[in-house]
């Protein structure tokens, strides 16, 4: 919880029913939210990730969400979940752009994002902390994935 949580400790149990609450009405609102991703080996859950629509500064931005849990660290899987999102947004959904934010100290969040083809765009505030907010336009995307058959 040291890089999705203000304190960085793990959330409280009335706070985790909020936050999978919220998830739940999300996917009822948009069709769209996030997923479960487990280890393809052992079916273990390695994290979740997926796309949400949140307020940053006024305007409503689908914004790429992405948590590993810290045993399966840099391995790739979050590169891995953060890819399998961004072609569902952009191949399934037709978005035009995906946001992504993390806190500036958050070296790998930051260099997953670089890989991906996002851009830094500007300084943030959210849920009352500092953030670096990144930006990807279909475009970018394209220029460098091949599509997906459909």
């Amino acid at each position: 919880m040291k890089t999705l949580s203000a304190d960085g400790k793990v959330m409280t149990e009335e706070a985790t029913r909020k936050h999978l609450q919220r998830c739940s009405d999300h996917w009822d609102q948009h069709g769209f939210g996030l997923w479960v991703f487990r280890d393809r080996a052992d079916g273990q859950s390695i994290g979740r990730g997926g796309l949400m629509t949140y307020q940053i500064d006024g305007e409503s931005v689908v914004g790429l969400a992405y948590a590993v849990l810290s045993g399966h660290w840099n391995q790739g899987f979050a590169t891995e979940m953060a890819e399998a999102s961004l072609r569902f947004g952009f191949e399934q959904l037709g978005l035009g752009e995906i946001g992504s934010w993390t806190l500036p100290i958050n070296g790998a969040s930051q260099r997953v994002m670089a890989k991906l083809g996002f851009r830094y765009e500007k300084d943030i505030e959210f849920a009352a902390l500092p953030h670096r907010f990144y930006r990807l336009v279909k475009d970018e995307w394209e220029a460098y994935h091949e599509p997906t058959s459909s």
